[in-house]
């Protein structure tokens, strides 16, 4: 969602900026309260290292792999079932991805750079040359994204005893 999105205001914070954006999306208090663009160590250029550093210190669950682009993929398919985005980099940039599909032919992802946080769309094949082989993945303490994917528009109402309440994906 927009309202998730997070802009790289220093120009050079796009690994928090993304990390932040997947915080949100994930309801991770330890990456929005306060929000980490807004930590000092968290406004220059970072790397996979210096951001787990960060991420560990702070005590955010994380996964991610550099490196390895095989692993890279599989992290990423995997975030992608569990409707959840990733970061992934270019030389000297970072970005978040939020739908990658090699079925379609289609990888979706948000530039922190771009002023208007638009979705972009891309080609596999384009997305294999930029790929600088990072992929991070947040996961909050509370794990509510498996239950946002999961939402159903349509009410579900029991009759009998009306003050009862159903948890998400109950159909």
């Amino acid at each position: 969602p927009m309202q998730d999105r997070v802009k790289n205001y220093t120009g050079i914070q796009c690994v928090y900026s993304s990390v932040e954006m997947l915080g949100r999306w994930a309801q991770e208090p330890r990456l929005t309260n306060p929000p980490i663009t807004d930590r000092p160590e968290c406004k220059g250029y970072s790397s996979p290292g210096r951001a787990a550093e960060i991420l560990s210190k702070l005590g955010v669950k994380f996964e991610q792999t550099y490196g390895d682009r095989e692993k890279g993929r599989m992290l990423l398919a995997r975030a992608m079932r569990e409707g959840r985005g990733a970061l992934w980099d270019i030389p000297g940039h970072a970005m978040v991805i939020v739908h990658y599909s090699p079925e379609e032919n289609r990888v979706c992802w948000v530039d922190n750079s771009d002023r208007t946080l638009k979705t972009q769309e891309m080609t596999i094949e384009r997305f294999e040359r930029m790929w600088g082989s990072w992929i991070l993945v947040i996961k909050a303490e509370n794990d509510v994204v498996p239950g946002k994917i999961h939402m159903f528009s349509m009410p579900v109402v029991d009759r009998e005893n009306p003050l009862t309440t159903f948890p998400r994906g109950f159909i």
